[in-house]
C-alpha cells in the first residue's frame, strides 16, 4: 500500500506543479532535500539554501548562467511552506539578494501547536488529532520494502558493533535481534519511536524535525522570527478555512504586514506585502489532495498569476486582480465554487487586536507539555461529546 500511495502522491504533486508553471511560462527547480527523522533540522534548510545559492551563483565549470533572483519564486506546501518561510529568513539575515516572491501553501510555521485552530478544526481536517507524529503501523514497515545492498550491510555492521559493545557498556540487547530487518523497522519514521525526553519537564520529543528545545527557533517555527517576518519579498499565502493550521497562516500574514504594531515595531524593518487567500471548507493542502476541484483550479490559476506578476513574465491565465498593489495586506475568501470575494474587513473583525494579544500570549507560553496536554484534553472532550 505504501509505495503505490507515495508514487501517486508524487505524481499528483508533479501535475500540480506543472500546471502552475505552464500557466505562468516558468520553469521549476524541485529540491529532493533530506528528510527527518534520519536528517533533522537544519538539514532540509541547508539543502534549500544550497539550491538557492546554486541558482544565483552556480559553481565555475558547471556551464550554467546565474539566475537573476528577481526571476525566482520560492514555494512549498505544509512543512514545505514552513521551509519556504525559514529559507526566506535565512536569505534575508545572510544579506543575500531576495527572490521575487514566495508562495507558502498551508504553511506549517508553528511547531509548538499553540494557535486555536489546531483545536477548533480538529474534526474538519485529516491531520492527526494528538501531535503530528505517525503511529507505528505494520502496513508501513520499512522492512517490507526492497532494500539496497549497501543499507543492509551498514545495518548488519551496526548490529555487530552493538553486540561487541554489549560487555563493555553492559547493554541489554535481546538475542532475537539478529535480523537486520528488525533494525530497519526501528529507524524509519513509521517504526517504534525512541523516547527522547526534555530535561525541563520530562516531555517526550514532540516533532521528528527538531528537539523540543529547538521548536521556538525562527528557522524551525518561523512565527518566532525576531524581525516579525518583515523585510521579505511579496508573498501569496493560501490556506484552507477548515484546516488545523489555518491560524498559522493568518498569524504569519498579520505579523509580516505589521497589522498590529507594537512599541518596538520600527526596529523590525519594512513590512512585507502579503496576499492571503482563504479557501472555504477546504482542509490542509487541498491544492494537492483534491486536484481537480473548483477551489484547487482557482488556487493554481492564482499561483500562476502571482508567479507571472512578480517575475514580470507573461501569464497564460486570467487574473482576478493585481498582486503587486500599494496595499500591504490583501485578503480574499474563495468559496467551494471557486468564487473569490474581498475578506479583509471580515478577517480583521474576527481577529481583532484583543484576539491578536491572546494569540501572542499562547505563543509565549514556555511549556511544550502544556500545549500537548491541552490538545489531548480537547480531543478526548470531542470524543466524549460524540458518544
Amino acid at each position: 500500500m505504501y509505495r503505490p500511495f507515495l508514487t501517486k502522491l508524487i505524481k499528483v504533486t508533479y501535475i500540480y506543479t506543472t500546471c502552475a508553471t505552464q500557466y505562468s511560462n516558468c520553469r521549476t527547480c524541485s529540491i529532493n532535500y533530506r528528510l527527518a527523522p534520519q536528517n533533522p533540522f537544519p538539514a532540509a534548510l541547508e539543502d534549500a539554501l544550497a539550491t538557492y545559492l546554486y541558482l544565483i551563483q552556480p559553481p565555475e565549470g558547471e556551464g550554467l548562467l546565474p539566475t537573476d533572483p528577481k526571476k525566482i519564486v520560492i514555494s512549498g506546501d505544509s512543512a514545505g511552506g514552513g521551509l519556504t518561510m525559514a529559507l526566506l529568513i535565512a536569505i534575508r539575515d545572510a544579506g543575500l539578494p531576495l527572490p521575487a516572491g514566495a508562495m507558502p501553501m498551508c504553511p506549517w510555521v508553528d511547531l509548538t501547536h499553540s494557535l486555536p485552530s489546531i483545536l477548533l478544526n480538529m474534526m474538519t481536517d485529516f491531520l492527526p488529532a494528538v501531535g503530528f507524529k505517525h503511529a507505528p503501523s505494520p502496513a508501513l514497515d520499512y522492512a517490507q520494502l526492497p532494500q539496497r545492498q549497501q543499507d543492509t550491510k551498514v545495518l548488519e555492521e551496526a548490529s555487530k558493533k552493538a553486540k561487541e559493545a554489549k560487555k563493555k557498556h553492559k547493554l541489554t540487547i535481546p538475542e532475537d535481534e539478529d535480523d537486520a530487518s528488525q533494525h530497519r523497522e526501528s529507524i524509519g519514521p513509521f517504526g517504534i519511536p525512541i523516547p527522547h525526553t526534555d530535561d525541563a519537564n520530562g516531555m517526550y520529543r514532540v516533532q521528528f524535525y527538531a528537539p523540543n528545545e529547538a521548536l521556538k527557533l525562527p528557522m524551525v517555527s518561523p512565527v518566532f522570527d525576531r524581525r516579525r517576518l518583515r523585510g521579505l519579498p511579496p508573498l501569496l499565502v493560501q490556506c484552507g478555512k477548515s484546516e488545523r493550521l489555518r491560524d498559522e497562516s493568518i498569524y504569519l500574514v498579520l505579523q509580516g504586514t505589521g497589522t498590529f504594531p507594537d512599541k518596538d515595531d520600527k526596529q523590525y524593518g519594512k513590512p512585507t506585502k502579503i496576499t492571503l487567500e482563504i479557501f472555504v471548507d477546504q482542509p490542509h493542502v487541498f491544492q494537492v489532495m483534491f486536484m481537480w476541484t473548483k477551489p484547487t483550479k482557482r488556487a493554481v490559476r492564482n499561483l500562476a498569476a502571482f508567479l507571472a506578476e512578480v517575475t514580470g513574465s507573461p501569464a497564460n491565465v486570467r487574473k482576478d486582480g493585481e498582486y503587486l498593489s500599494d496595499q500591504l495586506l490583501s485578503v480574499k475568501e474563495v468559496s467551494p465554487r471557486g468564487e473569490a470575494v474581498d475578506a479583509k474587513t471580515r478577517l480583521l473583525e474576527e481577529v481583532n487586536e484583543d484576539t491578536w494579544n491572546k494569540w501572542n500570549a499562547r505563543l509565549a507560553r514556555p511549556s511544550i507539555k502544556e500545549r500537548i496536554d491541552e490538545v489531548r484534553a480537547y480531543y478526548h472532550q470531542l470524543i466524549d461529546q460524540k458518544q
